[in-house]
């Protein structure tokens, strides 16, 4: 119990650091943690719903490749010559 305390006194704070200093946005804090989210999960939940050749290794490589497309995709999309949100090349990759 009061660890969970303790957790939730941390976390408040960081949101207070991150709202004073105005780190980022918080619109885009909670976009790149959903498009993580999204790539993760997403691809394989569809392909699950229709195929059956779904299985355990290509989950969980589904799973890597939407989280790696997730974390590097806003560093790569400055070079490409149009915007792209991240979801287009995560789900293609996955």
């Amino acid at each position: 119990m009061l660890a969970s305390r303790i957790c939730i006194l941390l976390v408040a704070d960081l949101v207070y650091v991150i709202g004073y200093f105005k780190i980022s946005t918080f619109y885009d804090l909670v976009r790149y943690g959903w498009s993580g989210l999204g790539l993760s999960f997403g691809p394989i939940l569809i392909f699950a719903l229709f195929s059956n050749s779904v299985n355990k290794y290509g989950a969980l490589a589904g799973i890597i490749t939407g989280g790696v497309v997730s974390i590097i995709w806003p560093y790569v999309n400055p070079f490409v010559n149009y915007t792209v949100y991240s979801l287009v090349p995560g789900f293609l990759f996955s």
